[in-house]
């Protein structure tokens, strides 16, 4: 089961580390993921939805 992290106040998100990918996709895919990801090194995403469980409008 993935790991359940805390959004807001009243729902949770599961959560898994892109290592787990490795078997399924390869590893020129992976680091090539990584190595995009470095640019975008602690920037953060405001996800607001008009309701807690999707099914709102959304912005990011």
């Amino acid at each position: 089961m993935l790991e359940q992290i805390k959004i807001g106040r009243y729902c949770c998100a599961p959560s898994t580390q892109i290592e787990n990918f490795r078997p399924l996709v390869g590893d020129d895919l992976i680091d090539e993921l990584l190595e995009l990801a470095k640019d975008l090194r602690d920037i953060r995403i405001c996800h607001i939805n008009a309701t807690p469980f999707g099914g709102g409008v959304a912005e990011l």
